[in-house]
């Protein structure tokens, strides 16, 4: 696995986003990091990857996410949405009324995370018929 490299050059002073991705990919340069690694912390924790599918799949609200996803307490779902939402891979929408309801939906980020995903799926069941012909 290779470090990231990214050649030097101005960017616009308005674009903040850019040059905050940028600060990102210096760092991970400095330190070395490797983007797959960088990607596996990004949805390491033993619910994420179960919350993206889940609101891929049209759940938005924390509490259709726990009903889902029945072994999963409250506090930990919350702080592995917050994560989630951290990374960019999704957004938070909070609505002001009474009582007060949040939802979440997939970024961009998201929804390309969302299709590794499936790739991953096709490469579970891949795994798991090897195993099965393997006991036989």
């Amino acid at each position: 696995m290779k470090p990231i490299t990214i050649t030097s050059g101005k960017l616009p002073s308005s674009n903040k986003k850019i040059k905050q991705l940028m600060k990102i990919k210096e760092r991970a340069i400095e330190e070395k990091i490797c983007p797959l690694e960088f990607a596996v912390n990004a949805i390491s924790g033993k619910w994420k990857v179960p919350i993206v599918w889940r609101i891929n799949e049209g759940e938005k609200r924390p509490s259709e996410i726990l009903r889902g996803i029945t072994k999963v307490d409250r506090r930990v779902l919350n702080q592995q949405l917050k994560e989630l939402e951290q990374a960019g891979i999704l957004q938070k929408e909070s609505f002001n009324e009474l009582p007060p309801r949040v939802e979440y939906s997939l970024t961009p980020l998201g929804d390309k995370l969302v299709e590794v995903l499936w790739k991953l799926n096709a490469w579970g069941e891949t795994l798991l018929e090897t195993s099965i012909k393997k006991d036989k």
